[in-house]
């Protein structure tokens, strides 16, 4: 009984419980052999419960160099051991602290499973088959399953599998263990056919792969892979069925090359075709719920999913095979599928993440330029900080291999689309098709007919032809893709001001003035320039460059030195005399610049020296305040009544051009019930700003570039003047707390923020000029509307309205519909919602007694 009672004594298994045939067992050199090994290694280890090590362990190093037949006899006396041993246990309802042995042998016949061994494939069937007699209710656990089905693949990729053997494995796969829906089940079908189709068998490894059709994508799979020909059938079967395996987070070398073969194999243009018809249908594929239904509890689940874990792995794979594609077809695709892969399924999260980072990788290994452009702009449109931080990793990743900053590989990846200052025309046999940026967003397309006069209708020879018809489906692609990336230029441009880079007048030319799509920015904006002896800021208008006085500029050479200018440089007097020329050019910038909110340091905040408290005791919406950091730049992490005990957080934006980093600190308010299903708390309230060092060390406001104070500060008013409760106007009927009316009243009709001043300072100029001027005027904080019924007076900052004369509050809720009634009305720069909300609020009061919905007239009439 020794060898049993020092186990008893190292893991408390009492010998006289266990069967005869157990103990007759012990004495087997094998038993012995494992027991040696186990007591060498059990005591390097401080706790039964850490995992034991072989490694160093002379015993274990002998068996490695063994040769097979003691490794497969060993294995075999511990399949049969292990057994016995689980039958025993099983139907003795032993403890688990009574297992140990089982799970002790279980890691060792694992750690065996894993050496060299000259198995033949008959003798790895047959350990199945004693997994499946041993543990009839999983062949995957507790036997050492997965390292079977290695050896298995082994065999099959050496051709060792003969016709015999293949038909018992096509045996084993009708198990009931593989064909459920389980991951284990679904993985070990996946590998069985795998192997069946490396072993060159006949019937079932033939057979079409199918795709999981729990999903809708599944269906549309199926059916398309159903519609190829035979022999295209059969060779994208096999690219499908190395794809499946793509569980790991990147693709290895290995894998990439193995599917590099496969496709080469292949039509290059109908794998294509068929791959990217699955990217685009997925791209535009919506989450549907799944239902699950337990008979035991009487208990039905249903939750919302967007693909089949095993459908959503294959395609994994298929994407990462687009890594040697470098077409812009193709990389646009995937750049497609990526942004739709992380759009948040609600208290899910990314629709897809695993394909969203596989898309990522394959962008940033692509040739060339393109792939790097989609990432700069996905940078922006992906709302994970996590995501956001990987790709920011590639982009430094080919900075560094390049040797320029993070700034120019975008500029060098900015695509142009074969624009020319922001146009171009396409051939249409004698008609022309010219596309236009038309505004931040929005591109035109305008038939010109062979004549030169315009078409309003696509012409009948287009419609008529096949090719011109598919030629123009590609163009409104483009179109539409263009737009976006318009919006992405733009985007980075407001994102880059904080860093005032430093650019020279040759560069600036080459990727900015002259770029075919950054020039419709860059034209409307201005530029401050500098030289040894002079400088200037200057405007292109009339096809030249100009000074405030309207005066041309011409003296920049390539010692010229550019930047976008910023109003935080300039006297009030400068900044007020280009803001007038601006409204009397009828020049609307892109983003908000000469109109740009500055924010400088107070007395206060010298006083506090480290931190600002100018935009604290704000109570905002978290989820949206959580989606408009993400927007901007910053990193903020959801707070909840799950979390670690924390009652606060921290939104922080690093600013590695200055080693700083700014962070607005954010407080829980865990108001009663004020959750969602999640646990997220609905509402939290803002706290101070300050600045950190790169060793985390608190920085005195007053040693803040101002830029960068500007900046930061303009970030944290925009999430409060976004975010704030006071910008409900249904918020105190729609849950809003009691104890809470005080801040909503006082935001709702209290003192205009910087980004409100600006507002009051062009509506000034601008009311006067519409068609309400007349009966409309700006009082203090509100512009004020005399409708035919009542005179009403609108926030300039919250957007919400008292009507006169008793102050009742007037709830107008704005369609979630684009409004159109401010579009026609000139404002100096895109972006400020809050500006037309309150134009369009003040058309539509004039003219009150025309009003139809009856939510509005019954509060105006009470």
């Amino acid at each position: 009984m020794g060898v049993l009672n020092s186990l008893k004594k190292a893991m408390g298994i009492d010998p006289n419980k266990m069967p005869k045939a157990l103990i007759d067992m012990q004495n087997h050199k094998c038993f012995v052999l494992m027991h040696e090994i186990y007591t060498i290694s059990n005591a390097n280890r401080e706790r039964n419960w850490q995992p034991l090590k072989y490694k160093g362990n002379e015993k274990y190093e002998a068996l490695k160099k063994s040769d097979s037949a003691l490794k497969i006899e060993l294995i075999d006396f511990l399949i049969e051991y292990k057994g016995i041993y689980q039958k025993w246990r099983t139907d003795k309802d032993i403890y688990y602290h009574e297992n140990w042995l089982a799970d002790m042998i279980q890691d060792f016949l694992g750690s065996l499973m894993r050496q060299k061994i000259d198995f033949t494939a008959s003798k790895l069937i047959e350990y199945i088959h004693l997994y499946k007699k041993y543990s009839p209710h999983s062949v995957f656990f507790p036997f050492p399953f997965h390292q079977t089905m290695m050896q298995l693949e082994k065999l099959a990729k050496a051709g060792k599998i003969k016709s015999e053997q293949i038909a018992e494995i096509q045996a084993i796969t009708k198990w009931e263990d593989f064909t459920t829906t389980y991951d284990d089940a679904l993985k070990a079908n996946k590998r069985f056919k795998n192997i069946l189709h490396m072993a060159g068998g006949e019937s079932d490894t033939e057979q079409a792969f199918r795709f999981n059709e729990e999903d809708p994508f599944g269906v549309f799979a199926n059916k398309t892979l159903a519609e190829l020909n035979p022999e295209h059938a059969r060779k994208y079967n096999s690219v499908l069925l190395a794809c499946s395996g793509a569980t790991q987070a990147k693709p290895s070398a290995r894998f990439l090359k193995n599917v590099k073969t496969l496709v080469d194999g292949l039509s290059i243009a109908q794998f294509k075709k068929i791959t990217l018809s699955l990217f685009e249908y997925v791209s535009t594929m919506k989450h549907h719920d799944k239902t699950v239904h337990y008979p035991e509890d009487d208990y039905t689940y249903t939750y919302q999913v967007f693909l089949i874990k095993d459908n959503a792995a294959v395609l994994k794979g298929l994407v990462w095979s687009y890594a040697h594609f470098y077409d812009s077809k193709s990389i646009g695709t995937i750049a497609k599928l990526c942004e739709r892969c992380f759009q948040k399924i609600p208290g899910v999260g990314p629709a897809s993440a695993a394909i969203g980072n596989a898309c990522i990788y394959t962008l940033a290994r692509s040739k060339g330029m393109e792939g790097v452009g989609y990432l700069s702009r996905l940078k922006l449109v992906i709302k994970q900080s996590n995501t956001q931080k990987l790709i920011q990793k590639y982009i430094d990743e080919l900075s560094e291999k390049l040797n320029v900053t993070p700034e120019e590989v975008e500029d060098l990846s900015a695509q142009d689309f074969g624009l020319d200052r922001g146009e171009k025309n396409i051939n249409f046999d004698d008609y022309t098709l010219r596309v236009y940026i038309d505004r931040v967003g929005s591109v035109g397309m305008q038939w010109i007919k062979p004549d030169g006069n315009l078409q309003k209708t696509v012409p009948a020879n287009v419609k008529s032809s096949a090719a011109l018809s598919k030629k123009l489906t590609n163009v409104k692609t483009e179109v539409k893709l263009i737009a976006k990336m318009v919006t992405t230029a733009r985007d980075q441009l407001d994102r880059s001001m904080v860093n005032n880079r430093d650019l020279t007048w040759d560069y600036f030319q080459q990727y900015y003035f002259n770029h075919g799509l950054r020039h419709f920015l860059v034209k409307d904006l201005l530029w401050y320039i500098e030289s040894a002896d002079q400088s200037d800021t200057i405007l292109y208008h009339e096809e030249q460059w100009v000074n405030l006085e309207g005066n041309p500029v011409d003296w920049m050479d390539s010692e010229t030195r550019v930047f976008l200018w910023h109003p935080v440089f300039c006297a009030a007097d400068e900044i007020m005399a280009w803001r007038n020329k601006l409204v009397d050019l009828q020049v609307k910038q892109p983003l908000k610049q000469a109109f740009r909110e500055i924010y400088l340091l107070t007395e206060a905040e010298i006083n506090t020296r480290l931190y600002s408290n100018r935009m604290a005791s704000h109570i905002i919406k978290q989820h949206q305040f959580n989606a408009l950091t993400s927007i901007r730049g910053w990193k903020y992490q959801l707070m909840g009544w799950f979390d670690d005990g924390r009652d606060n957080d921290i939104a922080s934006k690093v600013l590695k051009k200055y080693g700083l980093t700014a962070e607005f600190w954010i407080v829980e308010m865990a108001a009663e019930e004020d959750y969602n299903e999640a646990g997220i708390w609905q509402y939290v309230s803002t706290d101070q700003v300050r600045f950190v060092d790169v060793e985390g060390n608190p920085v005195e406001l007053i040693h803040i570039p101002k830029i960068v104070l500007s900046e930061i500060l303009r970030d944290v008013d925009l999430f409060v003047g976004v975010c704030s409760v006071g910008n409900d106007p249904q918020w105190m009927d729609n849950g809003g707390h009691a104890q809470h009316r005080d801040y909503w009243q006082s935001y709702s009709f209290g003192d205009l923020n910087e980004i409100a001043k600006t507002r009051k300072t062009i509506l000034e100029s601008l009311v006067p000029k519409l068609k309400i001027g007349k009966v409309s005027r700006i009082e203090g904080k509100f512009l004020i509307v005399q409708g035919k019924l009542r005179t009403y007076k609108i926030h300039i900052g919250s957007t919400n309205i008292l009507m006169e004369p008793n102050d009742q509050y007037l709830c107008i809720v704005p369609s979630r519909k684009k409004d159109t009634s401010a579009d026609k009305v000139f404002l100096p720069f895109d972006g400020d919602k809050g500006l037309s909300l309150v134009i369009s609020k003040a058309m539509l009061l004039a003219d009150d007694d025309k009003i139809t919905d009856s939510t509005i007239v019954s509060q105006i009439g009470a």
